[in-house]
């Protein structure tokens, strides 16, 4: 898990904030950002304002890609036994209305929902949530995403995040 950390915080140079909005499940990521059972990441704004000052050597193109979030939080649990029950609360507190299912995706025992909020063309949210026999893993991105790059997104390496690659093979 510090792995994890890690490579997030020091992948994401070019990251640029435009401000501090949260996704829909930020009640969830309060309720459980301190329990000690996950690994919580949440990349703040001030964060990102000093990536971006920064030279960096990233694919341009990801480095568009990447500013184009204004929220980006994770929540990871590698050995839980409350993995459906963190999987059904994410669930109910997700408006079926408001989100698209993008695809959904059956990898051994994990179980996999991408979907996405749209606005004007563009995703104005993604959500990937993971629910396995014990690990589950939610990853909520804001910002203004266009839906060509979400293969681009499957290179960060984040929990959760290399199922984008699939997203558009499965549905």
């Amino acid at each position: 898990m510090k792995k994890l950390v890690f490579i997030v915080v020091f992948f994401v140079p070019g990251f640029l904030m435009a401000d501090n909005d949260k996704g829909v499940l930020s009640s969830f990521f309060q309720k459980y950002g301190d329990n000690q059972e996950f690994t919580y990441v949440n990349l703040t704004p001030k964060l990102f304002e000093m990536f971006a000052t920064m030279d960096s050597e990233e694919d341009e193109g990801m480095i568009n890609l990447i500013k184009s979030f204004t929220s980006v939080q994770l929540l990871s649990a590698d050995s839980t036994g409350k993995s459906n029950a963190y999987y059904k609360e994410v669930q109910n507190l997700i408006d079926g209305n408001m989100f698209d299912e993008l695809a959904v995706i059956r990898d051994g025992d994990e179980n996999v929902k991408i979907l996405v909020k749209e606005a004007n063309s563009k995703i104005s949210e993604l959500l990937v949530v993971v629910s396995g026999s014990h690990n589950f893993v939610l990853v909520d991105m804001v910002g203004n995403i266009d839906l060509k790059d979400l293969k681009k997104l499957s290179k960060i390496k984040m929990n959760g995040m290399k199922y984008l690659e699939k997203a558009d093979e499965k549905n």
